[in-house]
């Protein structure tokens, strides 16, 4: 395993155990929803920052196209469900 595997596996598991500290008072409010998505957004800023190389820059391109299009279903979804609320 490399260093930098190793790192991307201890935000992983950062990311995971985030939203289960955020839950122990029983809800997600809309500040912990923020901390969420600015979390998030840091991380994908991070990712797109550290790598290095053609290649490595072919595949952030690629996987920055992906994370718009994540970001954009992230968003319709959020619509959808305050519209259905």
């Amino acid at each position: 395993m490399t260093p930098g595997m190793l790192k991307n596996l201890k935000i992983s598991f950062v990311a995971v155990l985030l939203p289960v500290f955020l839950l122990l008072d029983g809800e997600i409010s809309c500040i912990d929803g923020i901390l969420l998505v600015g979390a998030f957004v840091v991380y994908v800023i991070w990712l797109l920052r550290s790598g290095r190389g053609a290649r490595e820059i072919a595949e952030r391109m690629r996987l920055s196209k992906q994370v718009v299009r994540l970001g954009i279903t992230v968003f319709l979804l959020v619509i959808g469900i305050t519209v259905c609320s």
